[in-house]
Parts: structure tokens; sequence; C-alpha cells
């Protein structure tokens, strides 16, 4: 969660007034959109709701984890990283083969 809420804010800081983003967990996505009409016990899903409800589309869908290999992979640089947060304005080299692949598997 703590990622969604991370994202959000670098988004809106971005000017970004349209945002989708793709989560593996669907129950995460679920609790996500359902916070949008209901009172969270959760601060960090308080401080979520906060963000959305600004002056901006946000969407959360869920994607199966095999048919996104790169927010695998992602996920997988930020869980072994010494840094907070990391930022990348193009893909990892090493994570190029799979954005093609994810590609490849959207269309066939």
């Amino acid at each position: 969660m703590w990622g969604v809420f991370e994202f959000l804010q670098y988004a809106w800081e971005l000017g970004q007034r349209h945002v989708s983003m793709e989560l593996d967990n669907l129950t995460v996505v679920r609790k996500l959109q359902q916070q949008r009409n209901g009172a969270s016990y959760s601060s960090l899903l308080q401080y979520i709701q906060i963000l959305l409800v600004r002056d901006w589309m946000v969407s959360f869908v869920h994607v199966v984890r095999e048919g996104n290999r790169v927010a695998d992979g992602l996920a997988t640089i930020g869980r072994d990283s010494l840094l907070e947060s990391q930022v990348f304005h193009l893909a990892p080299e090493h994570l190029l083969s799979l954005v093609h692949e994810d590609s490849a598997s959207l269309f066939s």
C-alpha cells in the first residue's frame, strides 16, 4: 500500500491528472475501490483516500502477475534496493525484453 501512496503523490506532483495504476493484488484493488465509498480504519488508506478526492481521475486495475512481468521485475528491484524509492524515466536495460514480451502478450 505504501507503493500506491507514493505513486499517487508522485503522479500528482508531476501534474498527471489521468492516472491508471495496475496492481497484481486483487484484494488491494478492491480495497482501494471501496475506499471511495466508505470510511477507513487504516491510516494509510485514509491518506490514500485524501489523495483520491483531489481534482483528477484515478483508476485501479487488477492484472495477473503472469501477464505483467515488467511490474513483477520492478517490484523485485524495489524489494532488493537499499533506496527508499526509485524513479525510472526509461525501462531498466535488463527489463526491456520483458516490456516487449508483455506487449506481445496483449495482442496474442
